[in-house]
């Protein structure tokens, strides 16, 4: 829970491939929608952009959705408004089973490309393979199909690699949201499962 005079970090979208996170400092808020001003000089963000901020609650590193909705700037400092866009969830490092998909010739919708190749699925995140570029941090939409079941929602770029010419692989985290209608989290839970005990039984069958 962000008050104000609470401290957090701010993740912007970048081209680099390192995640860097910028030190905050709450100074007004009302319902979710806060003001906050950096601590660093010369911040480039600008409003109408998704972003992911970090805060510790419980002696717990959390990371939640938000929306920079106003940038301006007192002398150096840049001040922003935001918005909460999705609950927080523990962005505690841990190690995640991830499922391969390859074989299982599955494909999603990301961003505003369609029908890209899904690599592999864990109950929190995914990859795919993509022509567009997408900086580190930034957030994007995630439709796909399973079992003739679609799941939508948003993810976050954790990590990208160009594997050739206008074929990037990029690893994204699932984002949970606030909105009922989202269910990406359900989505990706059920594939991992479903997908692994099929694997399972090929592998039964081979052996």
């Amino acid at each position: 829970m962000l008050d104000i005079g609470s401290s957090f970090f701010l993740q912007i979208p970048s081209k680099s491939k390192q995640r860097r996170l910028h030190p905050v400092e709450v100074v007004g808020c009302s319902a979710d929608t806060y003001t906050a001003k950096f601590e660093e000089d010369n911040i480039p963000l600008e409003a109408d952009q998704d972003v992911l901020i970090y805060f510790e609650e419980k002696r717990e590193f959390m990371q939640q959705a938000a929306h920079v909705s106003t940038s301006m700037h007192d002398e150096t400092k840049l001040i922003i408004e935001f918005q909460t866009t999705g609950d927080p969830v523990s962005a505690e490092s841990r190690q995640c089973y991830r499922v391969s998909t390859v074989m299982a010739d599955l494909a999603a919708d990301f961003g505003s490309e369609k029908n890209c190749p899904l690599l592999d699925v864990s109950c929190t995140g995914l990859a795919v393979i993509a022509a567009e570029a997408h900086d580190i941090g930034s957030l994007a939409d995630i439709k796909l199909t399973y079992e003739n079941r679609e799941y939508a929602g948003k993810s976050v770029v954790q990590s990208e690699r160009e594997l050739s010419k206008g074929r990037i692989r990029y690893g994204l985290l699932c984002v949970k949201e606030k909105q009922a209608t989202t269910n990406l989290m359900r989505g990706l839970e059920y594939m991992t499962v479903a997908l692994q005990r099929e694997q399972l039984r090929r592998l039964a069958v081979t052996g």
